[in-house]
């Protein structure tokens, strides 16, 4: 169960999602989901195992869909939270269940409340979550969400690690969505 802090931020950050989509032409939040409705159990081998991302989302700019997990962090995940909840992830994309809804991996796109906590969380995901192809970690803080909104350039891409050489000089925060569609 979310701490109602974290549930703020969910659906904050959905409903600012909406609106800056509403604002460019093409764009749309399709739709997102939080709770039971995004939790996944499933079997490998006679094992069961849970999946619970904070929520999940397919934003669309044309005809082209993203689908991704959102995770919302308060603060209050230590790394030991975090790795339990990146080796989450880690065997739900590694026992391939997510090929039953979609043949592509979603990216999952991290919020944290400040730049502590983002490298918190980058440090944790990238030693659980690096190795797995085709795979996409973003994160923001939420400071610049609520700033500049979900659609500016705000956003680490994490894994995978893009050299400092590809990006522009200066600037290694990018908009979400551009970025995912491969317009840099």
């Amino acid at each position: 169960m979310h701490h109602f802090g974290c549930t703020v931020g969910i659906y904050g950050s959905f409903a600012c999602s909406a609106r800056a989509a509403r604002s460019e032409a093409g764009h749309e939040l399709c739709w997102w989901e939080t709770g039971v409705t995004c939790e996944r159990r499933y079997r490998v081998g006679e094992q069961w195992y849970n999946f619970w991302p904070d929520a999940q989302a397919e934003y669309r700019i044309g005809q082209q869909p993203i689908r991704f997990w959102l995770e919302w962090d308060c603060g209050t995940m230590n790394a030991r939270d975090l790795a339990i909840k990146f080796a989450s992830y880690g065997h739900y994309l590694a026992s391939r269940e997510w090929a039953r809804e979609s043949s592509r991996i979603q990216a999952l796109v991290c919020v944290a409340p400040d730049i502590a906590q983002e490298r918190r969380m980058l440090r944790v995901a990238q030693a659980r979550l690096a190795p797995i192809r085709g795979f996409e970690l973003w994160t923001a803080t939420e400071v610049l969400m609520n700033e500049h909104g979900p659609l500016a350039p705000i956003w680490l891409q994490r894994i995978p690690q893009r050299s400092r050489v590809s990006q522009p000089k200066g600037s290694y925060r990018q908009c979400l969505f551009d970025e995912m569609l491969g317009k840099n």
